[in-house]
């Protein structure tokens, strides 16, 4: 008997225009489905890392960090309780990983490796605690890195370091907070490898 497989056809797309501005944009959805964005936003003067949110009428849009090239290499993720964790680049030039926290009534902004020319790329997920943790590129030293914050403090590894790899990278933490990392290994004008660790 042959199976039949089901594919749900989208009839029409909804498109919104939530900003004017934005890069380096990711998007999670709350235990409502409700949409979660954060974003790097860009003047002549000076760039912003912003966040903004659905809350089923409207959309509300906050100013998280700012400072010339914060908010690069955004990656969002939400816990329980619908409230999100930010993780980006913080800088232009040395740069460092930084994850913002939203508490509820505050943002917690804690960097989350000061190493240099970090937190390219960055990847962003929730143990079973709801604690971050990220996978990100150090592009000083052309690593693979990981980080996790383990309630008080933030703990570095690195994970893969022959030589320009993590690019590209994408976490996610299994039931057991084990963490599975699939990155991209690059090579000057020709195709990389793909890596999962």
């Amino acid at each position: 008997m042959m199976n039949l497989f089901c594919i749900p056809i989208i009839s029409s797309w909804t498109l919104i225009l939530i900003d004017t501005s934005s890069l380096h944009p990711s998007l999670a959805l709350d235990a409502h489905d409700r949409p979660h964005i954060s974003y790097q936003f860009s003047t002549e003067s000076n760039d912003y890392l912003k966040y903004t949110w659905w809350d089923g009428s409207n959309w509300h849009t906050y100013t998280v960090d700012s400072g010339v090239g914060t908010g690069r290499y955004t990656s969002i993720v939400v816990d329980r309780n619908g409230y999100p964790f930010i993780s980006y680049n913080s800088e232009m030039g040395p740069g460092t990983l930084k994850v913002a926290q939203w508490t509820g009534s505050s943002w917690i902004i804690r960097t989350a490796d000061a190493s240099p020319y970090t937190g390219w790329f960055t990847s962003i997920e929730l143990d079973t605690s709801d604690y971050p943790r990220v996978a990100y590129h150090d592009y000083m030293n052309d690593n693979l890195k990981y980080a996790r914050w383990n309630g008080t403090s933030w703990i570095n590894e690195t994970v893969d370091a022959p030589d320009w790899v993590g690019w590209y990278a994408s976490l996610d933490i299994d039931d057991s907070n084990r963490p599975h990392i699939s990155y991209h290994r690059y090579f000057y004008e020709v195709n990389g490898d793909l890596k999962k660790a």
